[in-house]
């Protein structure tokens, strides 16, 4: 009779390994969100402001490319990739977070160097008029004798917001110092439809996801602990009051402990 007084042997084994768990995942943020941004070629953000990335885009000839389909890319956003058109101009912008290393912009489809992915009907503009200058772009890149890619102006430092060397085009060549900002610079921006991941921020200990992932782990630890005070209590003292307390204690550690766990795999896996 005794021994149907004592709390449950099953529950107080799920519990401790539950809390054994729990405390697997606090560590595992900790460690986690303290070295995920601590190396150089870490693609994290120290900001959550958008900078413009902007450029415009041209044939081989040197024509604007109306309407034409560019992808913009960055590791801050992971594989997540931005599709734009350009406008009636051959302009565009995309208003992303910076991150720490560089962000690009391809043009659609364009992979091998002969390909004929951009072609355009518009009057050449004057500043690729001269061949020579369409020849010196192409010389640092030239891989194949026909070389029909597409060139690619883009906004430098200083051009206010985006800082120099992170924003690089592919399938393209890029002419930087052409970039006139009267022409060049779109009127209005696409905003990336996503958001990086929130340990991808200096941040990131401020942020809900981190104070929750913190918060779970320590309250299931605790609830583990409170079980096991509950259970001596009904230990010396047997009652069925005492023993449905203790049990319903290491219940709901258990399932703290779950959840802890659940919402560690989520919040560090989950886009």
């Amino acid at each position: 009779m005794v021994d149907d007084l004592r709390p449950s042997a099953g529950w107080l084994v799920l519990a401790i390994v539950g809390a054994l768990l729990a405390f697997v995942a606090l560590g595992f943020t900790y460690v986690g969100s303290t070295f995920v941004c601590s190396q150089d070629t870490s693609e994290c953000t120290d900001n959550h402001t958008a900078s413009d990335y902007r450029g415009r885009l041209f044939d081989y000839e040197g024509r604007p490319a109306t309407h034409a389909r560019v992808v913009f890319s960055s590791g801050l956003y992971g594989d997540h990739k931005e599709r734009v058109r350009t406008d009636a101009q051959g302009r565009f912008c995309v208003s992303a977070l910076p991150g720490t290393t560089s962000s690009f912009i391809a043009v659609e489809g364009q992979e091998y160097v002969w390909q004929l992915v951009v072609l355009s009907s518009a009057p050449v503009d004057p500043r690729f008029a001269d061949p020579a200058v369409r020849h010196e772009l192409r010389s640092s890149t030239r891989m194949h004798p026909v070389d029909r890619l597409p060139f690619m102006t883009v906004e430098p430092y200083p051009g206010a917001v985006v800082p120099a060397g992170t924003f690089h085009p592919l399938a393209a060549h890029e002419a930087v110092e052409l970039w006139d900002p009267t022409t060049d610079a779109a009127p209005a921006c696409q905003s990336i439809s996503v958001t990086p991941a929130w340990y991808r921020f200096e941040d990131d200990h401020g942020s809900w996801q981190f104070v929750l992932l913190t918060l779970a782990p320590i309250a299931a630890i605790v609830l583990t602990l409170v079980g096991l005070v509950a259970r001596r209590t009904a230990t010396r003292k047997p009652s069925a009051a005492a023993k449905q307390t203790a049990d319903r204690i290491m219940h709901a550690a258990c399932i703290s402990a779950v959840l802890a766990v659940a919402l560690t795999v989520a919040l560090w896996t989950l886009p």
